[in-house]
């Protein structure tokens, strides 16, 4: 089973980006009132102090800059004991200014009885071609799959480094100076 959602962005697209954003801050952005923030200009439904905390959030994780999308492709990953696991999560920006999120290991449909089927494998053929990747599955979800295998391969074999802030990777909370002295003790 898996969610799609797919919504018009209103923003300008100033960065074409890959971004690996942790399962936890995916799974929290995917909802409709975040996916609305980072779509559109325009607050609905929700108070101006909210828009702003979402939006200040949608900074700090790197998919806004300015008031533009930063992103291309958004690729979630979680931690195995010391490994990165890329998992079946994709948020991607259309050259035509959609924003698609296709979540593999949510349980909102089933390719037998789906709602959505023939939007999603529209979607489907779209993503691949423009990310050059050639589907060779029948069903839905294994060329989901695939489509996102491709990416996380692409992404690992191609990337020449991966920049990150070292905020995000030294303590924050240092414990307090400990005084060390030179002085000879007898």
């Amino acid at each position: 089973m898996c969610y799609l959602n797919i919504s018009k962005i209103d923003r300008p697209i100033i960065e074409r980006n890959v971004v690996l954003l942790h399962k936890e801050k995916f799974e929290k952005i995917g909802n409709d009132r975040f996916l609305k923030v980072l779509s559109t200009h325009q607050r609905v439904d929700m108070s101006k102090s909210y828009f702003y905390f979402i939006l200040d959030k949608m900074r700090e994780m790197g998919l806004m800059s300015d008031n533009g999308i930063a992103f291309k492709a958004v690729i979630s990953y979680d931690m195995k004991g010391d490994k990165v696991e890329l998992k079946e999560k994709l948020m991607y920006v259309t050259n035509d200014k959609e924003l698609l999120v296709m979540d593999m290991e949510r349980d909102d449909y089933s390719c037998r009885t789906c709602s959505v089927r023939s939007l999603c494998i529209n979607y489907l053929k779209l993503v691949a071609k423009e990310s050059g990747v050639q589907i060779n599955k029948l069903n839905p979800r294994e060329a989901w799959r695939e489509v996102m295998a491709s990416m996380r391969r692409n992404l690992i074999r191609n990337a020449p480094f991966f920049k990150i802030p070292s905020d995000q990777i030294f303590e924050k909370n240092r414990e307090k100076e400990i005084e060390i002295s030179c002085e000879r003790t007898q």
